[in-house]
């Protein structure tokens, strides 16, 4: 290791200390989560022990910990040990925490997550997490996910069908998916399910959608729906 590489990691733990030393101070909550944010914002691996130790510590106060897991985000350091660093608050007891974690697993895109967010998405409690761990999901892009997306394409709850019909469009396109994509433009009660689903057929360039959506156009009394079929259109025209 040079000698400037010493002096910037040396420079590094003491930033991480001074923080560190204020977090610990009697100070209010608003000036501790500060503290925590500018951890994440020095975008370094030898920052996340330090959150992880936030995290656990912070027994009693949800946004606390929902700090520190958004501060390991905010590294955008994407190695197994910022993966296992999310992971301790995958159980937490507040939807907000398990949110947050899960929609990490997703930015981080690493197939170790999939158990974890397939499970998340099936069974746990909340329809946040499970529409975001879909949505998760989707953003990993692996076939393993898939049938899981297209059964939620039909879920009672808006957000989890929300989510499902925009991780779509990170798989190929398949005359199945498009036929299901256009039933939800046509008959989701939902607006913003059409639209997304109108978007979506855009991202996989599905050009045999054209005659559906023109004729959205036509009869579709919802400006924003007709806005968006005409953008599709537009994209698969050219």
């Amino acid at each position: 290791m040079t000698r400037d590489n010493v002096r910037i990691l040396e420079n590094i733990e003491k930033e991480i200390s001074k923080i560190l030393d204020r977090y610990n101070q009697n100070v209010s909550e608003n000036d501790r989560k500060l503290q925590i944010t500018k951890l994440g914002k020095i975008q370094n691996q030898a920052v996340i022990p330090h959150l992880v130790n936030i995290y656990k510590k912070e027994t009693t106060d949800a946004s606390m910990r929902n700090a520190a897991i958004l501060a390991i985000l905010t590294t955008k350091i994407f190695t197994d040990e910022t993966l296992d660093a999310l992971l301790v608050g995958i159980d937490d007891n507040s939807e907000v925490v398990r949110r947050a974690v899960v929609m990490g697993l997703g930015k981080h895109k690493s197939p170790k997550g999939l158990p974890v967010l397939l499970d998340k998405a099936k069974n746990d409690p909340s329809d946040l997490v499970r529409g975001s761990s879909t949505w998760a999901l989707g953003q990993l892009g692996m076939e393993e996910g898939l049938p899981l997306l297209l059964e939620r394409c039909s879920d009672p709850h808006w957000i989890i069908r929300k989510a499902a019909v925009e991780g779509l469009g990170n798989f190929p396109s398949t005359s199945e998916r498009v036929n299901l994509l256009i039933n939800l433009m046509k008959n989701d009660e939902i607006e913003d399910i059409r639209k997304a689903s109108i978007r979506v057929l855009g991202q996989l360039n599905a050009k045999e959608a054209l005659p559906d959506l023109k004729n959205l156009i036509e009869k579709e009394k919802s400006t924003h729906i007709r806005v968006e079929a005409k953008k599709v259109i537009k994209i698969l025209e050219d």
